[in-house]
C-alpha cells in the first residue's frame, strides 16, 4: 500500500533542510542545488492542486 504526504508539508520540510542563497563553491552549495532540484521535480508532480512556492 502506498503512503500519502501532502505537497504542501514536503515543500515545507525540503525548504526548511535546504535554506536558500549558500556561497557559491562552498559544500553548502551542492546541498542547496540538491534540495532546489528536489523541489522543483516535486513542482513537476501531478497532484489535486498546484503547489504554491515561496522561497
Amino acid at each position: 500500500m502506498a503512503e500519502y504526504i501532502e505537497r504542501e508539508a514536503l515543500y515545507n520540510a525540503l525548504h526548511e533542510a535546504g535554506g536558500c542563497d549558500a556561497p557559491p563553491d562552498s559544500w553548502a552549495d551542492g546541498w542547496d542545488k540538491a534540495i532546489d532540484e528536489a523541489i522543483d521535480l516535486l513542482g513537476q508532480m501531478p497532484a489535486v492542486e498546484p503547489l504554491q512556492e515561496g522561497c
